[in-house]
């Protein structure tokens, strides 16, 4: 997980003893939520599904709790690394980061050096790649 995602989460996680006291019902301090990467960069840098896992265990329609989650985030003064929030769908909170946090890539790449992007992941174990030629005139096999 990069360096930015990881911060988002962790803004979030922080955030859940607050919200808790906000909706007047304890929130469990380890929800299993996601920081994903949209596919379309109009919703955001990062969409957050904490409010869809938490409104489940509070009883309440999950926008109402990703609203709470923003009010909290934005009155903690969390923004510094966050340029805005949006709520989307049935609940998912769309991050959008500071161009400042976005260049912060650009440290970890000069720290890394050559090591940047390198992973052991996979390493030892055998692949199996097949190039698939498709018939134009027949089905797929």
């Amino acid at each position: 997980m990069d360096e930015n995602r990881e911060q988002v989460k962790s803004i979030f996680e922080s955030s859940i003893g607050a919200v808790s006291k906000k909706i007047g019902c304890p929130l469990p301090q380890e929800l299993a939520f996601t920081v994903e990467v949209p596919k379309n960069k109009e919703f955001g840098d990062y969409a957050v599904n904490i409010a869809l896992i938490a409104s489940a265990a509070v009883q309440k329609k999950p926008r109402e709790v990703a609203e709470i989650f923003k009010q909290v985030i934005e009155k903690e003064k969390k923004t510094a690394f966050i340029e805005r929030l949006e709520i989307a769908g049935p609940g998912f909170i769309n991050v959008f980061l500071t161009k400042e946090s976005r260049a912060n890539i650009l440290k970890v790449i000069q720290e890394q050096d050559r090591k940047f992007g390198f992973s052991n992941e996979g390493k030892g174990e055998k692949v199996l790649i097949e190039f698939v030629s498709a018939n134009p005139t027949g089905p797929l096999t």
